[in-house]
């Protein structure tokens, strides 16, 4: 995992979890699951590390 602050929350909108990176505000995962909803964005956050954007 890289060194980032994330956080995990419920979306009462999107009736799912929500991930949310605060080093990439534009970022987030969502999933019923919140286990990987933070796992998509860790692995979306490390592409972009990938990607060098």
């Amino acid at each position: 995992m890289n060194h980032h602050s994330y956080s995990v929350q419920w979306s009462a909108e999107d009736d799912e979890y929500v991930a949310l990176v605060a080093e990439f505000p534009s970022l987030s995962w969502l999933d019923k699951d919140p286990v990987r909803a933070l796992a998509g964005l860790v692995e979306l956050v490390d592409g972009v590390h990938r990607d060098g954007l």
